[in-house]
């Protein structure tokens, strides 16, 4: 039943091809990546546009269901491949990360296996080979894409949320045997090319080991359960599928509303912890915290539910709007879809210019709607959680690919939670505007792990522009949830919304509050300026500042001078957001009553400056500043900001 393929001498993978494909870039655990993977596949491979149904259940396996399991598996015809690799590992560097098949078979070793099974996707569709694709080229290959081949992406949509084909990998790295089943009811029955039958039920399996020896024979490391005929290892097909599915402890699936397809990762492995500290229950709870935090969107548009059954045969039910975390999140989102956002949402839309598309299409116009929720200290808000102040954005796989830091602009802003929807999920787009290509944009811009959208990404490098496309969405993102989050009370005369209630802005005699002269904008608020990749990160601000003529200034005393000064830093909530350290900056580029931009040549230093006259005019100073490199660790997660201060006839207040 069990076939390994044969390699040759010219070379070897000596790594699991699993452990080498997935990893965060962002903030994902490994069990978060499997949930969002599982959780995206099934979601892409609905039927028509009904919700999909998705179940998590554990299976602890001892004794004799061992036993029973391991024979019906055919587990000793594998177990030679895996005690080659074993002794190969343990030979060249000291331990094996594959458990003894010997150990597995013992009266003692518990059989660990989760049981991923969806319900109302397409299943398991398509051919069986490469060579039977022209027979199916209407149908994705669902099945190849899934069951055989590595970086094949089969999926219903070309812009569906999977677009490297590797990310199923994840299936076999949470195995420690590295040995997946599959069982799948058809909603399209696949039809063999050669004898025109037809088939509704597939049974297939999986084990990916790194190439290894066998009796001095290479083997490339893949093996594959099935029925083998000449140089193809075939799927057993319904009766014989539904016999190995019993078997195996699958529920047989029976009825047009079953179709969708039943995975066992045989021997899961828990990623995130070791095996002395695994816990059953916490296991569980993550599970359906991840499918919470990350597949909120498609549960509150009906498109996905998710059961979680545990050891106990207790069953739990994905519940997101019951996270007080996410809640502010749904509410931006639903606003975004009506329309009609209340007092303390505000939605905006950010078009975008789309490149000539990698397959010859024209340029063109798209549209992300950003959507921001102001925090308040309410019973359904948590301002101290991890996610404030934070993005999500989505797209039409209904998952949120990642929450994007966005750094709260201005000492006086309020705290939030926004959503970017972007792609075929958008609502309210004009015609003409082409959502389906920014969908592919935004795809192709995710990493293997599809947790950010980045100018950086591979796929892109073929797409000419779309680089730089990217880097424009990102900041058009960055400036409409910076203007939602702007305080809007207007303090006393001209002085920086966002700063006022903070610091002053004149110097002057502090037992009164004058009025405020010389007003302060914030032009641009601190932004990334180092592309990904970078050990550390530099930042830029851009701040306006507007004199009015000297006969204009409110007090008796008329100024003849007037200076800035700028101090970007860290701070610390426990310190009312007072800035505790504080970062080198400099003004580098100065525009003065609209006119050209000018460089300034001035050494970083703890607080930037800039002074001149007061002239009979008013004026307009539009001043660019940037930062030395900062440790990337401590920007990313260190709220920091602005702290401005202005004077006035500095000159004679300082003698």
């Amino acid at each position: 039943m069990w076939h390994f393929s044969k390699g040759d001498l010219d070379g070897r993978n000596l790594r699991d091809p699993a452990e080498l494909s997935v990893h965060s870039h962002g903030e994902l655990s490994q069990l978060q990546i499997m949930v969002r993977e599982v959780l995206q596949n099934s979601v892409d491979n609905r039927v028509n546009k009904d919700k999909v149904r998705v179940h998590f259940r554990f299976l602890y396996l001892g004794s004799r269901s061992k036993d029973q399991f391991l024979t019906a598996s055919h587990f000793e015809e594998m177990a030679t491949h895996l005690v080659a690799v074993r002794d190969e590992q343990i030979k060249s560097k000291g331990q094996s990360f594959l458990p003894d098949p010997k150990d597995v078979m013992s009266k003692g070793y518990i059989l660990k296996i989760l049981a991923i099974e969806d319900y109302g996707s397409i299943g398991l569709i398509g051919p069986e080979h490469e060579k039977e694709s022209g027979f199916f080229k209407d149908t994705p290959h669902c099945f190849m894409g899934l069951c055989r081949n590595v970086g094949d992406s089969q999926k219903v949509l070309t812009v569906s949320g999977g677009t490297h084909g590797i990310g199923k990998t994840v299936l076999w790295k949470n195995s420690r045997l590295k040995l997946v089943f599959f069982y799948s009811q058809l909603a399209i029955p696949y039809v063999e090319p050669a004898t025109s039958k037809s088939y509704s039920y597939r049974f297939f399996g999986q084990c990916r080991l790194p190439g290894h020896y066998v009796n001095d024979e290479p083997y490339r490391g893949e093996g594959y359960f099935g029925k083998r005929e000449a140089d193809l290892t075939r799927c057993f097909y319904d009766d014989e599928a539904n016999d190995y599915a019993s078997r195996l402890e699958i529920p047989l699936r029976k009825g047009e509303d079953m179709s969708g397809t039943s995975i066992l990762v045989v021997d899961f492995d828990d990623p995130d912890v070791s095996e002395a500290d695994e816990n059953k229950d916490l296991t569980v709870a993550r599970i359906k915290e991840a499918a919470e935090i990350y597949f909120w969107p498609a549960i509150v548009d009906s498109k996905l539910e998710v059961q979680i059954t545990t050891h106990k045969a207790e069953v739990q039910l994905a519940q997101p709007e019951l996270r007080p975390e996410i809640l502010p999140f749904i509410k931006a989102y639903k606003g975004a879809i009506t329309g009609s956002p209340d007092s303390r949402l505000k939605l905006d839309y950010c078009d975008v210019d789309l490149p000539s598309g990698p397959h010859n299409e024209k340029r063109g116009k798209a549209r992300l709607a950003v959507s921001t929720f102001s925090e308040q200290a309410d019973a359904t808000s948590n301002t101290n959680h991890v996610l404030t102040n934070r993005a999500a954005l989505i797209r039409g796989a209904g998952m949120v690919v990642g929450y994007w830091r966005v750094p709260r602009r201005g000492l006086g802003g309020k705290d939030f939670r926004s959503v970017v929807i972007g792609g075929t999920a958008c609502p309210n787009c004009p015609t003409g505007f082409d959502q389906t290509r920014l969908e592919q944009l935004l795809a192709w811009a995710e990493p293997v792990t599809h947790d950010t959208w980045t100018p950086n990404a591979e796929m892109l490098r073929s797409w000419y522009g779309a680089q730089s496309a990217v880097k424009r969405i990102r900041d058009e993102i960055n400036k409409a949830i910076s203007d939602a989050t702007t305080a809007e009370e207007k303090p006393e005369g001209k002085a920086a919304p966002l700063l006022s209630r903070m610091f002053p802005f004149e110097t002057g005699d502090k037992t009164e509050s004058p009025p405020r002269d010389i007003r302060i904008d914030i032009a641009k608020e601190p932004y990334r300026m180092s592309p990904d990749g970078k050990e550390t990160d530099v930042y830029g601000f851009e701040i306006r500042v507007i004199v009015p003529a000297m006969r204009d200034f409110k007090k008796e005393y008329k100024p003849d001078k007037w200076r800035i000064g700028c101090r970007y830093g860290f701070y610390g909530e426990a310190r009312r957001r007072k800035i505790i350290e504080h970062a080198r900056s400099r003004f580098n580029q100065i525009r003065i009553n609209g006119g050209d931009w000018q460089e300034l040549d001035t050494d970083f230093q703890t607080e930037a400056t800039y002074e001149s006259s007061v002239s009979d005019q008013k004026m307009v100073y539009e001043l660019r500043g940037v930062t030395e490199s900062l440790d990337r660790t401590m920007a990313r997660t260190t709220k920091h900001d602005l702290e401005i201060t202005v004077f006035r006839g500095y000159e004679e207040e300082e003698k």
